[in-house]
């Protein structure tokens, strides 16, 4: 594959990850836009429901009134209530006790997972519990984010007429090693689109979100659904940067390439939606740094310290004083406990250490970040460090 000097997001594409800097193992967290399908059909939000702590929360207005429920707002108490036929519910902002009412009767309080909220001006409510409570049924599908409410017992949600097509992520390896499918892709991912090629038994679908004029974005596949005897439905979105991050000022094609077995599939479709990072309210997202853990990297194990390309090709081997520098910005610096995309971008820099082992520090495009990962005397250390002098050094196209 051609060498690119821009900064293209190819290599890898994997889920949104909750970081801390841990010696052990790293843990996972995923959050992005969920779609709510409402007796067969999506319902067309103004915002986006979101997952908190394992929970769905949704815009209380949109969702409530679709279901023919009367909500009301006391600005004062801060209180919103739903309302629907014998069935009343009072749901305190930032309270994790909800009180339900029926046919009049004594109220009952019920302790919820999580407490609605405000972000943005704009009221959440905990779905599943509220929509249940006044008789709807509720299921979540994973393979499409969905959560799939139905209030008509004999209804069919008109996706489940479509089936689901198992796909897998096509990595650059792969890519690379197939001539028809590097030229096929180099020929498509900087223009905005689906596009499909089929190549013996495999069907290959480009996702592609066009050009941004920085880092930071990514494009993730919800699912794909067969919609007729030829025919498969891609349901992607673009992920944008974090509005609160700085990222690298460069311009990206952000894209994912799948594949499924190719069948009967002769056509496909789809579309692409914006997901921004905009509905969370602002919190701190910064732990402690590696010494102030007792876990900072042991500068005199390090045997020596090199530069790449995101193709692994060398680019320079760091001096004495330039590997001390960076190893002190690394172990003095706050680490990032927030989410990020778990993506390759711009170069990577290893160090040896003299027990044999290797540290790694890749980015996935936001330049005050750096991703450390590897092993120290046999324990696994891995997560985000806010680092921003090295975080340009590992997204400088001009190497």
């Amino acid at each position: 594959m051609t060498k690119l000097k821009k900064i293209i997001a190819i290599a890898v594409f994997c889920t949104v990850v909750a970081t801390s800097i841990v010696w052990g193992m790293m843990g996972n967290s995923q959050k992005k836009g969920v779609t709510i399908i409402l007796n067969g059909k999506e319902l067309k939000l103004d915002v986006e429901p979101f997952i908190e702590n394992d929970r769905t929360l949704i815009p209380v207005r949109g969702v409530m009134e679709g279901l023919g429920a009367v909500v009301g707002w006391n600005a004062k108490d801060r209180v919103v209530t739903v309302d629907k036929e014998d069935i009343s519910i009072k749901l305190t902002i930032g309270s994790d006790v909800a009180v339900v009412t029926r046919e009049g009767v004594k109220e009952e309080k019920i302790k919820l997972d999580v407490p609605a909220m405000i972000v943005n001006d704009r009221t959440f409510i905990p779905g599943r519990f509220v929509t249940e409570t006044i008789g709807a049924d509720v299921n979540w599908k994973p393979e499409i984010r969905a959560m799939v409410i139905n209030t008509k017992k004999d209804a069919e949600p008109e996706y489940e007429s479509g089936q689901i097509i198992e796909y897998e992520i096509v990595n650059a390896k792969e890519i690379s090693e197939n001539e028809t499918l590097s030229k096929w892709y180099e020929n498509n991912y900087k223009e905005k689109g689906i596009y499909s090629i089929a190549d013996g038994e495999w069907m290959y679908v480009l996702v592609a979100a066009g050009e941004k004029n920085t880092g930071g974005y990514n494009v993730e596949v919800d699912s794909v659904v067969k919609t007729s005897s030829d025919t498969a439905y891609v349901y992607a979105r673009l992920i944008s940067p974090d509005m609160y991050s700085i990222v690298t000022m460069a311009f990206t094609y952000p894209n994912v390439l799948i594949k499924f077995d190719k069948n009967d599939i002769v056509l496909v479709e789809g579309e692409i939606v914006d997901n921004k990072y905009n509905k969370e309210p602002i919190k701190d997202e910064t732990g402690e740094s590696l010494m102030e853990m007792g876990k900072a990297i042991p500068v005199e194990l390090v045997k020596e310290m090199k530069l790449y390309t995101l193709f692994d090709e060398e680019i320079k081997t760091f001096t004495k004083e330039e590997t001390e520098k960076i190893i002190d910005i690394l172990n003095s610096s706050k680490t990032y406990t927030g989410v990020y995309i778990a993506m390759l971008a711009g170069n990577n820099i290893k160090m040896k250490l003299n027990t044999g082992e290797m540290l790694t520090l890749t980015s996935y495009g936001n330049e005050e970040h750096v991703i450390l990962s590897g092993e120290v005397n046999g324990e696994y250390v891995g997560g985000c460090i806010i680092a921003p002098e090295v975080g340009k050094i590992l997204l400088d196209v001009s190497y």
